[in-house]
């Protein structure tokens, strides 16, 4: 391994605390059976009996399930799980079901039965899609994960942003952060074929001082995008200076700083009654730059774009691609250029600092009303989020990085700075996306030829109806004080 890798791998263990200095290690005869306890760790010996059952969706029980002889991120999901239940005392149950957004209604309505049923399941924890578990806490489904013992948002395997975004007048009902992986897997990134890139005369160097200066912008992305890529339409053939989708674009606009809903003095959330320009300007610009630019190639149908536009960067014909960061072993796999990962670009350098988007297929939890025993579904589900940040998290990110040998160091700085600028849309999640979106400019305006204007204009009556059901339901049930 050479040594800049081992140096990129330092940088992105600097959020881990320092192990080995502050670490309470078990005598050694004890190392292979006694978990670690790692600062910031205040679980203390609580012992408790019996299992903890956890049901997922069957296509993300992998960030559950681990494997004592798999590869490093499924023992550290092996080892995570055996010190959750060495620890407190507990056997792990995983209980799976089909969850695919086209199996939504299938997967909702097994943790609703769960809940009327009085918890004949004896699901403690439900671990599914972000958008399912904001509907379910609506219905009062859910317990405030603030409320649970042992569990404390302020530690750093709950994510602050997305706390901040998620919380309803203080009341969290479902999370995301280290408890599963998928929060790095599903990271909205920029690939750059720095091969490429430098064939056409460009300085690799100044591109990454861009992005430590905080000058990374969509304005820089796209005049870099001008200098290579010849671009034939959109049957994949040519070379592109940028390959882009719809779930890019969702994450373009948030990690410009720009959101379809804003937040009131009072923390409610509202529709404004005309498009905030900032918002006004990225659509218009993707509107020239999408549809009228040869060599950059948008994919708008409703998938990840990953199959139309993988491959063709993957054979070395395009210069930036906007995807996640869990397609990075796909294309290691098959491309011969070097590459790099970079942030998704500010809106202009006035921003304050980088901002990035998940998938919203991001695993997300929360606790049902009907689990058994708070203080140890609080304990183990704290517990489960602690291992996951200090065992899963740096195996994953050492494996991410290690599908390729960069060559600098600073992508450990990049892969920080990404997540601690996670942010997220949390109106979509708690109304199963019935409100107005980002989707709606997709639609109408990067596939068709409406004005962003009067897209929002259709949006405003619809979006106060929807907010105004959200907020009466939550307060006849008693979900907000």
């Amino acid at each position: 391994m050479k040594k800049a890798l081992l140096l990129l791998l330092a940088a992105v263990m600097l959020l881990l605390p320092l192990a080995g200095c502050k670490n309470k290690k078990p005598d050694p005869e004890d190392e292979t059976t006694s978990p670690v306890s790692y600062e910031g760790d205040d679980l203390g010996d609580k012992k408790f009996d019996g299992e903890f059952t956890v049901f997922s969706r069957v296509e993300t029980d992998y960030e559950y399930k681990g494997s004592e002889t798999g590869g490093s991120v499924d023992q550290a999901v092996y080892k995570r799980n055996a010190s959750v239940e060495e620890r407190l005392g507990v056997s792990i149950n995983l209980i799976t079901s089909v969850g695919g957004w086209d199996q939504r209604a299938e997967f909702l309505g097994k943790c609703r039965a769960e809940v009327m049923g009085g918890g004949t399941g004896g699901y403690d924890l439900i671990s599914s899609h972000s958008v399912y578990l904001g509907t379910l806490g609506t219905e009062g489904l859910a317990i405030d994960l603030t409320t649970l013992p042992a569990v404390n948002m302020q530690k750093l395997w709950w994510n602050q942003n997305l706390y901040d975004a998620l919380n309803i007048n203080g009341h969290v009902y479902h999370m995301i952060g280290d408890i599963g992986y998928t929060i790095y897997e599903y990271l909205q990134v920029m690939y750059v074929n720095e091969t490429k890139f430098e064939s056409v005369g460009n300085d690799l160097n100044e591109l990454y001082e861009l992005v430590e200066d905080g000058e990374w912008t969509y304005t820089k992305l796209f005049e870099y995008a001008a200098t290579y890529g010849s671009g034939v339409g959109d049957d994949g053939d040519g070379n592109y200076g940028l390959l882009t989708n719809v779930h890019a674009f969702r994450a373009s606009v948030m990690a410009q700083d720009s959101y379809v809903y804003r937040r009131d003095e009072n923390g409610r959330f509202y529709y404004p009654d005309s498009i905030p320009d900032k918002l006004l300007n990225i659509v218009k610009q993707a509107m020239v730059q999408y549809k009228e630019k040869d060599n950059i190639l948008f994919h708008s149908a409703w998938d990840d774009g990953d199959e139309a536009e993988t491959p063709i960067f993957n054979s070395g014909r395009a210069l930036f691609y906007s995807q996640v960061i869990g397609k990075a072993q796909k294309i290691r796999d098959a491309l011969s250029d070097r590459y790099g990962i970079l942030p998704l670009p500010k809106y202009d350098v006035l921003q304050d600092h980088y901002m990035s988007l998940c998938r919203d297929t991001v695993t997300a939890v929360m606790v049902p009303t009907t689990t058994k025993n708070q203080e140890k579904t609080g304990y183990c589900t704290e517990a489960m989020a602690m291992y996951g940040y200090n065992l899963i998290r740096p195996a994953y990110y050492e494996t991410t990085l290690k599908v390729r040998q960069f060559d600098d160091p600073r992508y450990g700085k990049i892969l920080d700075t990404i997540r601690d600028g996670l942010t997220y849309e949390a109106i979509e999640s708690y109304t199963l996306k019935d409100c107005p979106n980002v989707d709606d400019y997709v639609v109408n305006c990067l596939t068709g030829n409406t004005e962003p204007n009067t897209v929002h204009s259709w949006g405003v009556e619809r979006a106060k109806k929807v907010i105004n059901e959200f907020y009466t339901k939550m307060e006849n049930r008693g979900l907000m004080d």
